[in-house]
């Protein structure tokens, strides 16, 4: 009798426990949905365009390319996201809110062209000049003929970079490359064959972006970033 009370207690205590992990899963997975769809509502009201041509905004991509936290910067959940003109990006933003509920973003060209980015129809944003500027990566091999093994060139490339950035509290800090590019894309319009979108973080937080492209230049094509 003893045995099967204590067998029964068991199974009892075990489908307590089960329930709780079930019933906390639900509510975490419906916290991150939330913040989700707010990271996503405060993109979408951005337009952002080229060179002032508010007749062709760029694109936004409605899904994040990257969820990201940040204990040292008390970030709990976060959100880069992509414009793009083509398939090329042409603008990054990272969305976020601190432990405080403050709200911030963070806006980078990835343009060759200045840009401007408005809000209730309110400029918000408005760099005059270009956000890049391309050059050769040196010594590189001339890029592969199909995607596969492309990839492994680019990943090769960003071994050669190295990141870091200073706080006035703690100090230089080593920012850790992201293993897998966040973007990979291509754009006959703007005659490159492959692209690719590197990220250095902290923590997983986004703190420098990387572009790599093939492209001609003079009819010879070559990895530029």
């Amino acid at each position: 009798v003893w045995l099967r009370l204590l067998v029964g207690m068991m199974v009892l205590i075990a489908l307590r426990e089960s329930s709780n992990l079930t019933a906390d899963e639900p509510a975490q997975n419906g916290e991150q949905a939330a913040s989700l769809e707010r990271l996503k509502k405060s993109a979408a009201a951005y337009a952002i365009t080229l060179d002032g041509d508010h007749s062709s905004p760029l694109h936004l991509f409605a899904s994040p390319v990257l969820r990201f936290s940040d204990p040292v910067s008390s970030v709990p959940d976060g959100a880069l996201f992509l414009w793009t003109s083509g398939e090329r990006p042409q603008a990054a933003a990272a969305f976020w809110s601190n432990t405080a509920r403050r709200a911030w973003v963070e806006f980078q060209s990835l343009s060759l062209q200045p840009l401007a980015a408005a809000r209730s129809r309110q400029v918000e944003w408005r760099p005059r000049t270009a956000g890049l500027t391309f050059q050769p990566v040196p010594k590189s091999p001339v890029p592969e003929r199909t995607a596969s093994p492309r990839l492994a060139q680019l990943r090769a490339i960003m071994r050669s970079f190295t990141a870091s950035i200073s706080d006035d509290k703690v100090g230089r800090q080593e920012l850790r490359m992201l293993s897998q590019p966040v973007y990979r894309y291509h754009d006959e319009g703007h005659d490159i064959v492959d692209g690719a979108i590197f990220v250095f973080a902290r923590s997983t937080n986004p703190e420098l972006i990387v572009l790599i492209e093939a492209k001609a230049v003079e009819s010879e094509l070559r990895w530029h970033y």
